[in-house]
C-alpha cells in the first residue's frame, strides 16, 4: 500500500511542477524519497537496464542507444529531460510504473552522472553498463564501481 502512496505522490508532484512552468523531471523523485528511500527497491524493472555514463557524450549515447531499440521494437523508458541525478532517475522510473510498482517498457535506459552512479547503484543493477570516455577530473569513487 504504501508503494502505491509513494507513487502517486512522485506523480502528483512532477504534474503540479509542470503546470506551474517547471520541467518537473527531479521534483518527484525527491519526495518519493523523502516518502520512501529504498522505493526504487520496490519497483519492478524490465530485463534489460542500461545505464550509460561518462565525462562526455553521454547525452548523445543515450539518444543514439534509444533510436537502435525503438526502431528494433522495444518499448524504451529513458530520461530524454537529462535528469541523471538519483532524485532524476527515482522520478523517470516512477512516473513510468504502473501503481502497483510495475515499470512499463522493456528497457529502462538511463544517462548517468558519473558522481550520482555510486548512488543509483545501491538500489538499481543495471544489466548493462557504457562508459563513453573518463578524464581525470572524474570523482575518486568511479573506478571502484567498475
Amino acid at each position: 500500500m504504501w508503494r502505491f502512496i509513494v507513487i502517486i505522490a512522485c506523480k502528483l508532484a512532477n504534474k503540479l511542477s509542470k503546470l506551474t512552468g517547471h520541467e518537473g523531471s527531479v521534483i518527484g523523485g525527491n519526495v518519493a524519497r523523502k516518502l520512501d528511500k529504498k522505493i526504487l527497491k520496490k519497483i519492478r524493472l524490465p530485463k534489460y537496464v542500461i545505464g550509460i555514463t561518462g565525462s562526455s557524450g553521454k547525452s548523445s549515447s543515450t539518444e543514439l542507444t534509444y533510436n537502435i531499440l525503438t526502431k528494433n521494437g522495444y518499448k524504451v523508458v529513458y530520461n530524454k529531460e537529462g535528469s541523471n541525478t538519483i532524485n532524476g532517475i527515482t522520478s523517470l522510473i516512477l512516473n513510468n510504473s504502473s501503481l502497483f510498482g510495475k515499470l512499463k517498457a522493456d528497457v529502462l535506459l538511463m544517462e548517468l552522472d558519473e558522481q550520482f552512479m555510486k548512488y543509483i547503484f545501491e538500489y538499481i543493477t543495471p544489466t548493462h553498463l557504457m562508459i563513453t570516455n573518463i578524464t581525470r577530473d572524474q570523482p575518486p569513487n568511479l573506478p571502484e564501481l567498475i
